[in-house]
C-alpha cells in the first residue's frame, strides 16, 4: 500500500470513528452551554421549492415547541450537476408534497406546473431581507402561498376523462 493511501486511510477512519465523533459532540455542547448560546437549527430555503414549502409550515411550530435559534438561509435552485432532469424532478416533487400534506395538516398544491419566475424572484428578495427576521417562517409560508400556481381545473377532453366516461356510459346503459 502506497504512503498516500496508508494516509488517507487513517484519515478517513479518524473521521468515521464514532467514538471521535461522540467526544466531538460532546465538547462542542459543553462550550456551547459555557458560553449561554441557545441551539442553533439552520434552514436552508429554497422558494420555488414545494418541499421548502412544507418545511416552512413546520418552523413556526417547531421554534415555539423548542428552545432554539432558527437561522434561516435562502437559497438558489440546485445546480444541474446536482438534479439531472428537473422539469421531471420538479413535477414529482409537487405531486409528492401535495399528496403528503394532508397527512401533516400542511397545505400544499400542485398547479401543475412551476411556480412563476418573476413571483419566485420577488418572494427570495423579501426572504434575503428578512434572513434576520424572526418572522422568516410566517414570511417565507406566505410567499410560497402566493408564488404556487393555482390548481388547473380538469380537462373535460382529457384522454383519462374521457375514457372514465366512456366505461361509465357503457355501464349504465
Amino acid at each position: 500500500m502506497s504512503i498516500t493511501r496508508t494516509i488517507r486511510s487513517a484519515l478517513m477512519r479518524r473521521i468515521a470513528d464514532s467514538r471521535l465523533r461522540e467526544q466531538r459532540r460532546i465538547k462542542a455542547e459543553a462550550a456551547r452551554r459555557r458560553q449561554s448560546r441557545p441551539h442553533e437549527v439552520r434552514y436552508f430555503h429554497q422558494p420555488d421549492d414545494p418541499y421548502s414549502h412544507l418545511a416552512a409550515q413546520a418552523l413556526q411550530p417547531f421554534v415555539e415547541r423548542y428552545d432554539v435559534q432558527l437561522l434561516p438561509h435562502v437559497v438558489e435552485r440546485p445546480t444541474p450537476i446536482a438534479i439531472h432532469e428537473q422539469t421531471l424532478w420538479d413535477a414529482w416533487a409537487r405531486r409528492d408534497c401535495a399528496a403528503m400534506a394532508p397527512y401533516y395538516g400542511l397545505q400544499c398544491r400542485d398547479g401543475g406546473r412551476q411556480p412563476d419566475a418573476t413571483l419566485t424572484d420577488v418572494a427570495r428578495r423579501v426572504l434575503l431581507n428578512a434572513e434576520t427576521s424572526a418572522t422568516f417562517a410566517q414570511l417565507a409560508v406566505h410567499a410560497g402561498q402566493h408564488c404556487r400556481p393555482a390548481i388547473a381545473a380538469p380537462s373535460s377532453t382529457s384522454p383519462r376523462r374521457t375514457a372514465w366516461r366512456a366505461n361509465r356510459r357503457r355501464r349504465h346503459a
